[in-house]
């Protein structure tokens, strides 16, 4: 869509910018990418940790939650959808008519409706993670929108006596889109750390276990689990803890029905009663999740 923009822009100059850094950034992506097809083969790219290509009926069925789920995993704040669609809209008013900020404009209107065509190819849908990198051009869209509208506000209220005196206490328009745009980003913030904590409340709970029981992290070399549950998700947590501590030592993380040798064990909470534990000491759980005991 970019490269459209630029035809019709005649921007030769700029389109042919975009196409070299299109070509090094695909040689770049090929060579770095030649070691994995190598040793694996063209399917770990086509076919993505063994998920398969929907048809186009089923993909249609799902685009739009996966769309919504993306978009609150992206902002961390229930808007709904369609305040992006406005402020791409009037992120649009202005791309039509030649100015500085029109390439900009253009590019993060393409670069966010992008999803949409790239998930109608390849007919996979992706982890909501996958399009992080949209926050810039979203949030660079949001921008463009309130500067729009304090535009259209400042010329209906060009002669009255409550813009004047805004006037004298601001320094131009631009002001007001700053102002609100930092009262935005800050309730943003606010919010997505509320709903994070209340969507992933298992991960401040193993960060607040592991952060109690960091003194004793550096003497475990051997991790064992119950798989069950979300043992290995806490095993992973711990181990990447361990060798932060000390990179080089040896840690041998192993998921199994039944242990009791190891130097930390985590088990699932029912599962508890049918280990051994006198030579351990509770260090902390999260409901029916996980427990976690660590040797005396």
């Amino acid at each position: 869509m970019l490269g459209v923009y630029l035809i019709f822009q005649r921007a030769g100059r700029r389109l042919l910018t975009l196409v070299l850094d299109n070509a090094i950034a695909g040689a770049a992506v090929l060579i770095l990418y030649a070691p994995v097809i190598y040793l694996n083969g063209i399917a770990v790219l086509s076919n993505p940790n063994g998920a398969q290509k929907l048809s186009v009926q089923a993909l249609l069925a799902v685009i739009h939650a996966h769309l919504i789920s993306s978009w609150d995993a992206l902002t961390g704040y229930h808007i709904h959808l369609r305040w992006l669609l406005f402020a791409l809209a009037l992120t649009l008013v202005k791309a039509f008519r030649k100015g500085p900020d029109t390439f900009l404009r253009w590019l993060c209107v393409c670069s966010v409706l992008a999803p949409l065509p790239l998930l109608l190819v390849f007919r996979i849908i992706p982890f909501e993670r996958t399009w992080v990198y949209l926050s810039i051009p979203i949030a660079l869209s949001f921008g463009f929108a309130l500067d729009t509208l304090a535009q259209w506000l400042t010329r209906a209220l060009s002669r009255t006596a409550l813009l004047i005196t805004i006037r004298k206490i601001t320094t131009g328009n631009h002001t007001l889109a700053i102002a609100a745009l930092t009262c935005l980003l800050v309730i943003c913030y606010q919010n997505f750390k509320q709903n994070h904590k209340a969507t992933f409340p298992i991960d401040y709970s193993i960060d607040s276990v592991l952060h109690t029981v960091q003194p004793e992290l550096g003497r475990i070399k051997t991790v064992g689990y119950t798989t069950h549950s979300l043992e290995w998700y806490v095993a992973e947590d711990l181990f990447y803890q361990c060798i932060k501590i000390d990179p080089f030592r040896p840690i041998l993380v192993k998921g199994q029905d039944k242990s009791g040798t190891e130097d930390a064990l985590i088990l699932q909470p029912d599962s508890v009663p049918n280990y051994r534990l006198e030579n351990y000491r509770f260090a902390g759980s999260y409901k029916t999740e996980y427990s976690i005991f660590l040797r005396k």
